[in-house]
Formats: C-alpha cells, structure tokens, sequence
C-alpha cells in the first residue's frame, strides 16, 4: 500500500500569534501552500493585503505566477479561490506589481476584481520607501534560505522593508525557507542559537527583549516551526541532497572521517 502523504497545517504555528513566524522545512510538503491560504482568506473576509516577497525581481514576477496561480498544473494543492469567496471570485492574477481576485470571461481574458496585494523584491527596498502601503497586515518572503548569496546585511534590510509596508501598523511576517543550507544569516543576527538542533515537527520561540520609543519594556516573539516530515517515500535520489529532498534534514556536505581518534594514527 502506497504511503499516505501528510500535508502540513499552519494551526499552531498561528496559535502563537508571534509577529515573525519561520517555516523551515522540506520541498512540498505544503507550508508554503498554508501561508499563502491563509493571507487570502485575511484578505478576502478581513480585507486586509499582503506583500509576496523574494530576493530579486526576476524571482518575484516569476514566482508569483508560479506560487499564487491555482491551478493545478502549478500547484501542489488547488486553493480554491471560487470557494474561498463564496463563488465572488475563480482566481488569482497579477499586473505591473499587484495581485488581484479576479474572474475569466468565455476567451479566459482576466476580468481584475478586488486587489489584494503586492508582490516585491528585498533588493529593491529602497525604491519602495517612498510608496504607500495601505492597509497591509501580511508580508511573505519566501525562499529566504538560499544556497547562494545573501545581500548585504540581508535581515536589517528585512525589517526595514516591513518598517516600510507596515508603517506603524503590527503585522505578520512569514519566512518559508527549504533546508537547503545551516549558514543562514538571519539564524545569527535574530539570535536563532537553537534552530539547527531543533527537532522536525517542533515550534520554538524565541523572545527579543527591546525598548520603545516611551522607554518601555516590550517583548518580540519569533516562532521557528521545523515542520513534520510529510511522509514521502521516493527511492529515486541519492547522495547528499537525497535527505533533504525525502524528509527534510538540513542539506549537510558530506567530509570524509576517519574511523578512529586522530591519536591512534602515526
């Protein structure tokens, strides 16, 4: 019999209500599926928008397609955009920066409805400090863990770019990251120390103890969901990524180790 596949749920992760929530994890096993669910039922019921983050541009206008359409072809799971509204609204449909519930007339020619949000990119920061954000709660930086390179100062970039979306208004922040690599910048500089030791299907928050501007104690919650392994079974990769890829361990390079003390060798 086929292994069943657990797909993840964002339940107690919100349950939390820290304004930074860290989803670290294998491919497809549904967390980014859950964020982006829930950000669309804020913004349809609540009316509340959202900004779906990447590094660069390219990725942004790329991945919005890729990550907002639902159809099925391009999506893990079909959000059900039609049910999500109460039959308002079929789809999901992005221009020139913004995001949009929208419909399809019979040539399938998108017919925009009610915009919901915007999609960016964090090395473009600057260019938006002088634009306006109204009404926005969510932002999503997805892919934030990169085998690549980071830009400069990467997580102070992060949150002033939130300072900018957000105003003086207290959002959420979602971080959806594979476990692609243990050298994150962000795990050093939000003082993350237990993440790289946390168990699968474990939430760990960490508290930062800061000042605001009357001089009063305030605490900022950070929430580190390692999410469960979704119980793939897939025989066909090997080597160092095959434990990434199959259950979601961090993707370690593989050194050579001798098979005794380092004393015992002449």
């Amino acid at each position: 019999m086929a292994r069943r596949k657990r797909y993840y749920s964002i339940k107690r992760l919100l349950q939390t209500k820290a304004p930074y929530m860290i989803l670290l994890g294998m491919r497809s096993n549904g967390k980014s599926y859950q964020v982006k669910e829930t950000v669309l039922k804020a913004a349809y019921n609540d009316k509340t928008n959202f900004v779906y983050l990447r590094l660069y541009a390219r990725e942004a206008a790329a991945g919005i397609a890729a990550a907002m359409t639902v159809s099925e072809k391009n999506s893990l799971r079909k959000i059900d955009i039609e049910k999500l509204t109460g039959g308002e609204y079929t789809g999901i449909a992005a221009y020139q920066g913004y995001i949009y519930f929208c419909n399809y007339d019979d040539n399938q020619k998108v017919i925009k409805g009610q915009r919901i949000g915007r999609y960016c990119a964090l090395n473009e920061a600057q260019r938006y400090k002088s634009q306006a954000f109204v009404n926005y709660s969510y932002i999503i930086y997805e892919e934030f863990i990169t085998d690549a390179t980071y830009l400069n100062n990467e997580p102070t970039q992060l949150q002033q770019f939130c300072s900018t979306v957000l105003r003086n208004e207290e959002g959420r922040v979602f971080l959806v990251g594979n476990t692609l690599s243990r050298v994150c910048p962000y795990f050093n500089e939000w003082c993350l120390d237990g993440v790289l030791k946390q168990k699968q299907g474990t939430i760990e928050i960490y508290h930062h103890h800061v000042k605001d501007v009357d001089g009063n104690d305030v605490v900022i919650n950070i929430a580190v969901e390692y999410c469960a392994n979704a119980n793939i079974k897939n025989t066909m990769f090997f080597g160092q990524s095959a434990k990434q890829i199959v259950s979601g361990e961090w993707d370690t390079k593989e050194v050579p180790k001798l098979p005794r003390k380092l004393e015992d060798y002449e």
